[in-house]
């Protein structure tokens, strides 16, 4: 080191500890190569500064430097206290380098409750939903400040962003609660986002609903969720799927049931029928006969296996007969004479 580590870090030889090392910290971030892309002068006055730190960083180093200069520490010195000075330094510039560099983030997953018909869950559908999402500030690009002059050093960690605990010169483990772990205060924030580097806006998205949807069944929106932080890339909205009871089906998995009623003349002589489908209406053949209860079942109107390849579970018309409460004359005399014809026939 041709200069004097004194004059390298811009401190008075009478200089305390303390202001040795926040001079080397104002250094630090002034010639960091990361914050210094491609620029070789920055990168040699770093290294020069972080040796001129390993030297006056340390008391008994100090104390040998102020005593026998530079040749106290020539090449091959090896002690105990230069090993542990460069593991400070290390540790030093590794937090520092956590709070300068960008601190890329991903933004928060979000959660919409969504109601369809049994109709959309068993066809697939589109739905255009509102989604209150938070984004990073485009204006102050997520720091809060209005401009490079809006934020300064938080003065509780010095603008590192974490705190040293009592014990040990640097151990930067805990996040600094002044700042929350920023390294600055806004002092002039920004018009849009109000200091808070975020903004909060309604956006219309469109979900795909698959065929054959369950309640419950969550479908994964990629990226829709909240904008990341520094520029990380943002979360997932997770649309969580609520299948509306139906006033006709009743459904169980792939499978779907109903009633149809049927007039007690039907029952007995035998009838073609209208029953009801999710794809709209059927007709079937009842026997003569029929009793209540009977089940008949149509092949592949039902609901859609989800993700499957298209298969389609049964519908099953349950027949419910209904006996008539409103006879007139006529058809009482009828039904007895039908009674008693029965009976006969039965004798």
């Amino acid at each position: 080191m041709n200069r004097s580590p004194y004059d390298v870090l811009g401190v008075r030889r009478a200089a305390t500890q303390e202001e040795i090392k926040k001079a080397f910290r104002r250094l630090a971030r002034t010639y960091h190569p990361d914050l210094n892309p491609n620029d070789p002068l920055a990168e040699r006055r770093f290294r020069e500064v972080h040796r001129a730190y390993e030297i006056l960083g340390d008391v008994e180093r100090r104390r040998q430097y102020d005593r026998f200069g530079a040749s106290a520490f020539r090449p091959g010195y090896v002690g105990g206290s230069a090993r542990g000075v460069r593991d400070v330094v290390n540790e030093f510039m590794e937090a520092f380098v956590r709070q300068e560099m960008p601190r890329r983030k991903r933004g928060e997953d979000l959660r919409y409750y969504l109601s369809i018909t049994l109709e959309e869950a068993g066809h697939g559908t589109y739905k255009t939903i509102r989604v209150n999402r938070t984004e990073e500030c485009d204006q102050c690009r997520g720091t809060g400040a209005s401009d490079k002059d809006g934020k300064v050093p938080c003065p509780t960690c010095e603008g590192l962003g974490e705190v040293r605990p009592r014990r040990g010169v640097f151990n930067f483990r805990r996040p600094c609660v002044s700042c929350k772990g920023t390294g600055y205060k806004i002092v002039s924030p920004c018009r849009k986002c109000g200091g808070t580097g975020r903004f909060r806006h309604e956006d219309l998205i469109r979900v795909r609903i698959p065929p054959g949807v369950e309640t419950g069944q969550r479908l994964k929106v990629r990226g829709r969720g909240n904008g990341g932080y520094q520029e990380g890339e943002p979360g997932d909205l997770f649309v969580v799927v609520h299948v509306k009871d139906h006033p006709v089906f009743r459904r169980q998995g792939t499978e779907l049931l109903c009633d149809v009623r049927v007039s007690f003349y039907d029952a007995a002589l035998g009838a073609e029928i209208e029953v009801p489908t999710i794809d709209g209406p059927a007709r079937i053949n009842l026997p003569p006969g029929v009793q209540s209860g009977k089940l008949f079942r149509l092949k592949g109107r039902g609901m859609p296996e989800v993700g499957g390849k298209r298969m389609r579970g049964d519908l099953h018309v349950r027949i419910v007969v209904e006996t008539p409460t409103d006879l007139t004359d006529e058809q009482r005399h009828i039904l007895e004479a039908f009674k008693r014809s029965a009976g006969a026939q039965n004798g």
